[in-house]
């Protein structure tokens, strides 16, 4: 049986205050003015108030990120992206921020991952766990991810909007430790 982490992710996870089930209750309050959903409501009840700071930042692909999973560190009014949830055609709730960039980190109502730049929106993997592994590993959140935005926010000819990241590359750059064998 596949392991839902990476033996890393998950001691970091655990050591963070991750016990693998779920809470009752999300235990803070939550941004007044964004409707949550279940598939947010579930994350957070699982990995609300979260916090990694890497040591090192080195990672596999690239940088290891500092982040937080708590939607109080969305600073801007409910309507930030309302283009982009119409592109999608979903809704969208910030669900936390990754401060190195600084990246929002949103979740559809559908379950999907997504982050939010400056630039524009960009997929992260196809469940919030692959987007847990690729901040605490530094890997990309699916084999051939790439951060060129499904929405631009900028309107550049650079970064044209797609229904989802381009699969640019063919195979991962090294080998994806979400493949390892049963433990």
């Amino acid at each position: 049986m596949k392991k839902r982490f990476p033996d890393e992710v998950e001691k970091i996870l655990r050591a963070g205050g991750w016990t693998g089930t779920p809470s009752e209750q999300i235990n803070f309050e939550l941004p007044a003015h964004f409707e949550i959903f279940p598939a947010a409501e579930n994350v957070l009840k699982e990995f609300a108030g979260f916090y990694y700071k890497p040591d090192p930042i080195t990672g596999i692909e690239f940088a290891r990120s500092e982040f937080s999973i708590d939607p109080r560190h969305f600073e801007y009014p409910a309507d930030s992206f309302e283009e982009e949830e119409e592109s999608l055609g979903k809704k969208l709730y910030p669900i936390g921020k990754i401060f190195d960039y600084p990246i929002d980190i949103l979740i559809a109502d559908d379950g999907v991952p997504y982050s939010l730049s400056e630039y524009g929106l960009c997929q992260d993997g196809d469940t919030f766990d692959d987007t847990l592994i690729s901040c605490i590993l530094g890997i990309r959140p699916c084999p051939n991810y790439t951060l060129y935005p499904v929405f631009d926010r900028q309107s550049s000819p650079d970064y044209p909007p797609v229904a989802r990241c381009e699969w640019l590359l063919d195979k991962p750059l090294l080998p994806d430790p979400r493949e390892e064998g049963p433990s």
